[in-house]
């Protein structure tokens, strides 16, 4: 349910990378159109991911257990990193067809990979850590009433969301 990158985009994204480095010039056009539209539904996704942690699980955690809000500050951070990465990522790809010789585009592909290959590593890590470091161990000592408490305000946020507009990027 609090997935932050939509389940396995990271490695969707390292696939469209590999396709895009080592697939050639005659699937260019179509590969970097395929990583443009995976860079765009995680940029949805993650911006749903963060407006739903930040505004809702971050502020309720925090108040029942102040001593995590480092912990919560520093993926605050994260996300702005991430979501920088996932912009720097989409123009550096729009860039791709119109510069440069076949020789100076392959050396800004191979950047790119290198560049994407870090931030699906960087997504990953975040979310093992929101996981394992975060969220479980919050929900481990939140009493019965703070459970259910937490969930409906998590759900009703989401209900809400569905209905009031379409994630973006998607």
């Amino acid at each position: 349910m609090l997935s932050a990158w939509g389940g396995g985009s990271d490695a969707e994204l390292e696939r469209a990378l590999t396709r895009l480095r080592y697939e050639g010039k005659v699937s260019f056009r179509r590969n970097v159109h395929d990583t443009l539209n995976v860079l765009r539904r995680l940029d949805g996704h993650a911006h749903e991911h963060t407006e739903l942690q930040e505004r809702v699980i971050f502020p309720y955690v925090t108040r029942r257990m102040p001593r995590l809000g480092p912990l919560t500050r520093l993926f605050s951070h994260e996300h702005q990193d991430l979501r920088r990465g996932i912009r720097h990522l989409r123009r550096a790809l729009r860039g791709l067809e119109s510069r440069g010789s076949t020789a100076a585009r392959g050396q800004r592909i191979a950047r790119l990979f290198q560049e994407g290959s870090e931030l699906a590593l960087a997504m990953r890590l975040h979310e093992e850590g929101e996981r394992a470091a975060f969220l479980q161990r919050a929900w481990d000592h939140f009493r019965p009433d703070e459970k259910k408490e937490f969930l409906d305000r998590v759900g009703s946020w989401l209900i809400i969301k569905k209905h009031a507009a379409p994630v973006r990027g998607a």
